[in-house]
């Protein structure tokens, strides 16, 4: 009898893992919230107020900028984020994500979501998200 659960247990991962992968295989994805982003339709939309701000991140940190220093950019030109709140270093940190190329993990892999457009290509996000490894493992050092 406990073989028969194990083995129904071992069946609905399968099938659920088999579920997810095509739900990303399919090229769109579904979110109850994207920071930046509003849904219209079937389809997520930048929103201005929001982007600008995210694609002065992604440049200011590839421009080699500290996380203190792009908070304090931020702060100066008046960028607010969704809780009209001052930029904080965990949401900015939360921005560099593959979303924002257009892109999603799934496993190791990275797959192309058609539903969402894009603000940054792939390059940017790796450069990046590069430059944000750098500047953590620096401040662990000191």
């Amino acid at each position: 009898m406990e073989f028969r659960k194990v083995w129904k247990d071992i069946q609905n991962k399968n099938a659920r893992k088999k579920g997810v992968k095509a739900y990303y295989n399919s090229g769109q994805v579904y979110f109850s919230r994207l920071f930046g982003y509003e849904r219209f339709e079937d389809k997520y939309i930048p929103i201005p107020k929001y982007s600008d701000a995210i694609k002065k991140i992604y440049d200011m940190l590839i421009g080699g900028l500290s996380l203190p220093e792009i908070k304090k950019e931020l702060d100066l030109t008046g960028h607010r984020d969704s809780s009209n709140n001052k930029y904080s270093f965990d949401r900015i940190c939360s921005v560099i994500r593959p979303i924002y190329a257009g892109y999603l993990h799934q496993g190791l892999k990275l797959i192309q979501i058609n539903n969402i457009e894009p603000l940054i290509t792939i390059h940017v996000y790796n450069s990046a998200l590069k430059a944000l490894k750098h500047q953590i493992k620096k401040t662990a050092e000191v």
